[in-house]
């Protein structure tokens, strides 16, 4: 499946198909799954949805050049915005390097992280910190 998914698909028949594939996956792997928790089915499907979602991240989430350029823009003033907020325009008394931390955290959703979860826990975190 995964070195057979097409690169030029749209963004909703990628979705119809992996899921697709996890509805029939997901439900072999839990009838031989040797675990016992209580929420298996959960675990499972949230395991095999992080394994398709890193073995295709590129296909998937590929950007076209027309965008890169626009993303760059838009880079640059998240970029700027550091520069000047500061606590008191969030309504919040926190000292600077806490506001660096939650922007360190977003900052690794988009570097470091490709699954679903890991990306969510980063914004959870940003938002514990803030």
């Amino acid at each position: 499946f995964v070195s057979r998914f097409p690169a030029e698909v749209t963004r909703q028949v990628a979705a119809d198909m992996i899921h697709q594939l996890q509805a029939q996956c997901t439900s072999k792997l839990i009838e031989v799954s040797q675990l016992t928790a209580p929420n298996v089915d959960s675990l499972v499907a949230e395991g095999f949805e992080r394994f398709i979602t890193l073995k295709l991240y590129d296909k998937l989430f590929r950007i076209p050049d027309a965008e890169e350029v626009d993303n760059e823009a838009l880079r640059r003033r998240i970029g700027g915005i550091q520069n000047w907020l500061e606590w008191q325009h969030l309504g919040a008394q926190q000292p600077k390097e806490s506001l660096e931390l939650a922007v360190t955290q977003l900052r690794n959703m988009a570097t470091q992280f490709r699954a679903p979860r890991d990306k969510l826990v980063c914004v959870v975190n940003a938002s514990k910190i803030i």
